[in-house]
């Protein structure tokens, strides 16, 4: 959601660009909650199972449940909002110097007006994959071996 709310960052108000990092975010914090309850919820079976058979089980269901919770939100905060925000802002940025140059001077005004947004919107297919692997790669180099 951010990344359409940087794309039309010229174009809606301030409170409607500040909507779309709230979704975002209220996003993440779903998804966080989400696969933080859904590991609680197998480390609880886990338990349950090795409570029939008289294993004694060595996971604590609260502790998977923060750390699949505190993992996604790290994640998500950054491969959903920080990164992708950040990336259209800039390409939506040198969309509108570029606009609004002598290079294009020839342009309609809908369309400097206009330019900007649709580079940006057509940089976010693009974007994604890339910045979920280099955040996947980001994470398993670094606060992923501590858990």
């Amino acid at each position: 959601a951010n990344e359409v709310g940087e794309s039309f960052k010229n174009l809606v108000s301030t409170s409607a660009y500040r909507m779309s990092y709230a979704i975002a975010i209220c996003y993440v914090l779903a998804d966080a909650t989400d696969k933080g309850l859904k590991a609680e919820n197998v480390a609880i079976a886990a338990e349950m199972d090795q409570a029939k058979v008289g294993q004694e089980h060595e996971k604590n269901p609260q502790f998977e449940a923060a750390i699949a919770a505190a993992d996604t939100l790290v994640w998500q905060g950054l491969a959903s909002v920080i990164i992708p925000g950040y990336t259209i802002n800039r390409i939506v940025w040198a969309a509108k110097k570029l606009s609004e140059s002598d290079a294009v001077s020839k342009l309609p005004p809908m369309a400097k007006k206009w330019a900007p947004t649709l580079v940006g919107l057509s940089c976010i297919p693009f974007i994604v994959h890339p910045i979920d692997t280099g955040v996947t790669m980001l994470l398993e180099n670094t606060i992923r071996h501590l858990y």
